[in-house]
């Protein structure tokens, strides 16, 4: 059997099209395989672009601790919770919100006693022909990790993102929110 490499690289998104979050750009660790971002991989393969983010953010550190928890399968609230289909854990999620209604890609996580497989990828969103076209064009796409190795990145990375999430603070409670900023704008605007 065919054995992939994993990595974890940073990445940005810039220039975001909505900037619901107070965030100029979105920064994320990408998933590699053999030294090759996934994103772009997965892109190949369908032929098509996606405007997604891995929920390894230091934007949201809470929420990638849970996601590295259901990649480890120590627990599974982030793909429960998120809509996805059973099994199914969502890597790339909306860069605005971290959901997946407004578009994610989906894997399935096989953990054996030696190697984790991501199969089954697919695209979930609320647009359902699109959703199925997609997932279609993704049907051969498979990759297989050492556990060892799998289980080690991951466990590091949920170790460093645990440690920022106990000084983060939400951006809407941070001086100078957006929230804020947009309450003090309707209160200048109603006098």
């Amino acid at each position: 059997m065919p054995v992939d490499q994993l990595g974890l690289t940073p990445a940005t998104r810039a220039e975001p099209f909505f900037n619901i979050g107070g965030f100029p750009t979105s920064n994320f660790s990408d998933f590699t395989v053999n030294g090759e971002r996934l994103l772009p991989l997965i892109a190949a393969a369908s032929g098509e672009h996606f405007d997604v983010v891995s929920a390894i953010s230091p934007e949201f550190p809470r929420g990638a601790v849970e996601f590295l928890d259901d990649l480890l399968g120590n627990d599974d609230r982030w793909s429960a919770g998120s809509g996805a289909e059973p099994g199914a854990v969502p890597l790339y999620v909306c860069p605005v919100d971290y959901d997946i209604l407004c578009g994610a890609i989906t894997a399935t996580v096989i953990r054996g006693a030696d190697h984790v497989r991501l199969t089954s990828f697919s695209h979930t969103s609320t647009h359902e022909e699109y959703n199925e076209r997609v997932t279609a064009s993704l049907a051969g796409l498979g990759f297989t990790f050492p556990r060892a190795e799998f289980d080690a990145l991951l466990a590091g990375t949920r170790a460093e993102y645990a440690e920022l999430a106990k000084t983060w603070v939400r951006p809407d409670e941070q001086v100078g929110s957006v929230r804020r900023t947009a309450r003090r704008a309707r209160r200048w605007l109603r006098r």
